[in-house]
Formats: C-alpha cells, sequence, structure tokens
C-alpha cells in the first residue's frame, strides 16, 4: 500500500510542471519590459559617465553590468533558473533525509522517504487494526473496521497534505521569479526580492522541520510497534489498546 508516497510523487510532478510553465508564462510577458528596462538603464549610465550628474566610480559600474548580466541569466531562461534552484531544494531535501535515517526511520534522500516511511506505518497499523476487528462480534468488528479506515485515511491525508505544502508554495514562488529578479534592477523596489527571496528560503527549509517531527513520529512508532510484538498473539481487545494510542500520537 503506497497511498502516501502515490499522492505525493504525483502531486510533486504536477507541481513541477505547473512552476515551469508559470515561469515561461510570466518570462514571456515580462520579457519585453526586461530588455527594455536593462537598455534604458545601461543608456542612463553612459549618459551619466559623460554628463557627471552623478559620480559613480568603476566599482558602482562594475556590479551594476554583473547585476544586469545575472537579470539576463536567470530572469528569462528556465534551464538556467532550474539547474540552479534544484541544486539548493536537492541539497536541502538531503539534509531532511539525513534526519530521517538518524531515527531509524530511513534511508537519506529526497523528502519522498517521509511518503514511502508514512506508508509503512499505515500498512502496519491496518494489521493491528485487523487483529482488532478478529477480537470482537461481527457488528462491533465491522463499526471498528469502518472507524479505523477513516482515521487511517485522514492520517495518510494529513501526511500527504504537509508533505506538498511547502512545494505548493514553493510553485508558485518559483513562477513569480521572473518578475521578482526583474525588480532587482531598481533600489526602490529590490526589497521585493529580498522578501521574495525570504519567502522562498523558508518554504524551502519547511522540509528540514517536517522531517525532524516526522522523523520522531515514525521513530517511536516503529518502536512501539516492535515492542507489542505479532498482533495475531493478542489475547483480548484490550491488549491492542495501544494500537489507538498511535494513530492518535502519529
Amino acid at each position: 500500500m503506497s497511498v502516501v508516497t502515490y499522492f505525493v510523487e504525483t502531486s510533486e510532478g504536477y507541481l513541477n510542471s505547473a512552476a515551469e510553465t508559470q515561469f515561461g508564462s510570466v518570462a514571456a510577458t515580462v520579457g519585453t519590459l526586461i530588455v527594455l528596462a536593462a537598455t534604458l538603464i545601461v543608456a542612463f549610465v553612459f549618459i551619466n559617465m559623460v554628463f557627471q550628474v552623478r559620480s559613480m566610480d568603476g566599482r558602482t559600474a562594475f556590479w551594476l553590468a554583473v547585476k544586469i548580466t545575472l537579470v539576463g541569466l536567470f530572469a528569462t531562461n528556465w534551464i538556467q533558473f532550474n539547474a540552479f534552484s534544484s541544486g539548493i531544494l536537492s541539497g536541502i531535501d538531503s539534509i531532511a533525509g539525513a534526519l530521517v535515517a538518524s531515527v531509524g526511520g530511513g534511508v537519506p534522500g529526497p523528502s519522498g522517504t517521509f511518503a514511502e516511511e508514512f506508508d509503512t506505518l499505515i500498512d502496519e497499523l491496518g494489521t493491528y487494526l485487523n487483529a482488532a476487528g478478529s477480537e470482537l462480534n461481527w457488528m462491533a468488528g465491522a463499526m471498528l473496521d469502518i472507524l479505523g479506515v477513516l482515521m487511517l485515511s485522514i492520517l495518510g491525508g494529513l501526511a500527504a497534505f504537509i508533505l506538498v505544502a511547502s512545494r505548493l508554495m514553493i510553485a508558485l514562488l518559483i513562477g513569480l521569479a521572473p518578475i521578482m529578479i526583474f525588480l532587482t534592477l531598481f533600489d526602490v523596489t529590490k526589497d521585493y526580492f529580498a522578501r521574495w527571496l525570504s519567502a522562498l528560503v523558508s518554504f524551502a527549509m519547511y522540509p528540514i522541520v517536517v522531517a525532524g517531527v516526522f522523523a520522531t513520529i515514525t521513530g517511536v512508532a516503529g518502536a512501539l510497534i516492535t515492542e507489542l510484538g505479532d498482533p495475531a498473539g493478542a489475547s483480548n481487545i484490550g491488549a491492542l489498546i495501544p494500537f489507538f494510542m498511535m494513530i492518535l500520537m502519529a
């Protein structure tokens, strides 16, 4: 059973495609404006150098040229921007995967490790649910199965949503990247770029926070399941009360 993994991988694949499409659409819309603004800035710089309306040293002119070059390189080129942003996000995901591995929750890797571990946890909890139902009569067992499936479905849905939530915001912010990179050209608007970058970094760091929480949940739940032993060996329904406690804890 790989329900959480399926939803997470499907959602991330769609969000990656959506981010690329949005980036391309925004870049195509503002591309001409970026070229025009960069041309005007260069023209004004040369005019200022001739008439010395405002003094400008060589260092300022050099960094302005570097800024214009970087804007042209990343604001309208998805390949360059995606290679840069993907490298950073992959590094953060590797850190998150290492946190999961540190408590026995999986192996270092991308954030999909969380989804796989939650699928395993839900599968083990489902086994205990079946064992609990076998200790009851058919009516009570059916009611317990319905309640258990509902609780496990909510658990899986929340896990998938938490894993996808940060990617959703990152996809939206990446789609706005051409506009925000363009705003760095002017002193009065560069603060918007700083706020956009701050939000992007915050959501990119979110998987690390999730890693610490999820690793603890899967690690503790795994340890409790191991401590309980084989669910088929439970002699009465009272012996399976920790099962319900684990679902509520997760």
